[in-house]
């Protein structure tokens, strides 16, 4: 595809980070008109906040608002503060939030470890993955060391959750029995495990119930076991909060969120039927898969919005890890179809690591002896930007000032809105999903029968 005339070129420059749509391929005129198709919902969403309204189907922007969830809680984590690890048991929209702001926070670690404090995540019900987390809290208990579990699970009956729920509190009963409050079940009100979880002296920790699982990261889903780990929530609330006010106090090309909701909208129209988030910075792989999940669940429809017309709606979301995925599937994103739409995601990094002079090396890998390993990754990052223009690849940029709550806050929060927009233009419900009650249903139905 040749790229459209007149491109638009207004960007995003914010204190938290900054967002490039020269490259997007469409029109200001083509994502203006998209953009005012829009108005109405930024209008529902200013209101839903100012209204603190959680009967709202856009709840979860209230949440960076509402002190409730923040202040329940700090009080159990303070409470619990003695643990030493914490076993986050959910899937999907119950951790992998959590686990973007960890990673964004300490680094590429499967296990984030700040403080001697380690949160270890069990969601999958993968029986290797489970030993392996047992052997760990066993020598941590063997050693008089605290453990919390911390079950999520929105509807209380999530198959794979309740599954390893069970199993950790079968290992460890002994434990469980003399500490049931260091048994934390975050889950709605009335639901079936908050239940379980009252009539065995459990901690309890309630979810909004318009709040949907994958737009849940601000409430006691994310804010307990982030404050247990010492992540400062005030902070990741902070950024929440600014990404509200700018999305809903502006309009148009005036909004990031709109933007770039409508640029997406239009390419998918246009044959980019995948959106790839290529990230330049390891920590913020987990933030790509929580996006994810967020996208696609939110978007990834057969039905319309009113149940009446079939659409098979959709936009595929990949990740990439740069520079590693240039050297993978470089070789389709700049010589395969041309059926993505690319949001490059990259952090400003201050120089730590440079390159001593070495003239064999040199003869080998010219112009990199006396670089900062930071000119590397920019130049490699550049050279990608620039050979996309060069294929006519449409990709828009986001750009963090700093690696932070706030930031992470500020992102997350404009991303959910996003979808919220994306989910409009393409005439589908973005709260729901119903396909994913297929296989549940069907794994049900198969362990009945055994």
């Amino acid at each position: 595809m040749k790229p459209l005339n007149k491109a638009d070129n207004t960007n995003f420059n914010f204190q938290q980070l900054s967002i490039g749509t020269d490259s997007s391929n469409v029109t200001t005129q083509r994502i203006s008109q998209e953009c005012a198709k829009l108005n109405p919902i930024v209008n529902k969403i200013k209101e839903t906040f100012k209204k603190q309204d959680y009967s709202s189907d856009y709840a979860s922007v209230v949440l960076s608002y509402n002190n409730d969830c923040l202040n329940e809680s700090k009080k159990l984590s303070n409470k619990l503060n003695d643990a030493t690890t914490l076993v986050l048991i959910g899937i999907g929209g119950s951790n992998l939030g959590t686990m973007a702001v960890l990673e964004g926070k300490f680094g590429l670690l499967k296990n984030i470890e700040s403080k001697k404090k380690l949160v270890l995540f069990a969601d999958t019900v993968d029986q290797n993955k489970l030993i392996e987390i047992a052997r760990i809290i066993e020598t941590k208990l063997k050693a008089k060391e605290k453990v919390i579990f911390n079950g999520i699970s929105k509807s209380g009956s999530t198959t794979e959750t309740i599954a390893n729920l069970m199993f950790f509190l079968e290992k460890f009963r002994n434990y469980v029995s003399k500490n049931p409050e260091y048994v934390v079940i975050t889950t709605d009100k009335s639901s079936p495990l908050e239940k379980l979880a009252l009539n065995r002296k459990y901690s309890i920790l309630n979810i909004p119930k318009k709040v949907g699982g994958r737009y849940s990261v601000f409430s006691n889903v994310g804010l307990f076991p982030l404050l247990w780990a010492e992540v400062d929530c005030s902070q990741l609330l902070k950024g929440a909060r600014k990404a509200v006010e700018i999305c809903t106090n502006n309009y148009g090309l005036n909004n990031p969120a709109v933007k770039l909701a409508s640029i997406y909208h239009l390419q998918n129209r246009m044959g980019k039927k995948i959106l790839d988030e290529f990230i330049f910075d390891t920590s913020l792989e987990a933030l790509g898969k929580w996006h994810r999940q967020l996208m696609a669940e939110s978007i990834g429809k057969q039905f319309s919005a009113s149940g009446n017309v079939k659409l098979n709606a959709g936009m595929t979301p990949t990740v990439s890890i740069g520079s590693t995925d240039l050297h993978s599937i470089g070789q389709l994103y700049f010589g395969g179809p041309k059926d993505k739409l690319f949001a490059i995601i990259s952090v400003k990094q201050k120089e730590k690591i440079i390159l001593k002079k070495d003239n064999e090396i040199e003869e080998i890998v010219p112009n990199v002896s006396n670089k900062s390993i930071v000119q590397l990754m920019d130049a490699i990052l550049n050279g990608t930007k620039n050979a996309m223009k060069e294929s006519h690849i449409p990709f828009v940029t986001i750009e963090l000032q700093e690696l932070n709550e706030e930031n992470l806050g500020f992102l997350m929060q404009l991303q959910m809105i996003q979808i919220i927009m994306l989910g409009h233009l393409m005439n589908v419900n973005p709260f729901d999903q119903p396909a994913v009650e297929l296989y549940k249903n069907q794994t049900k139905t198969i362990l009945q029968k055994k």
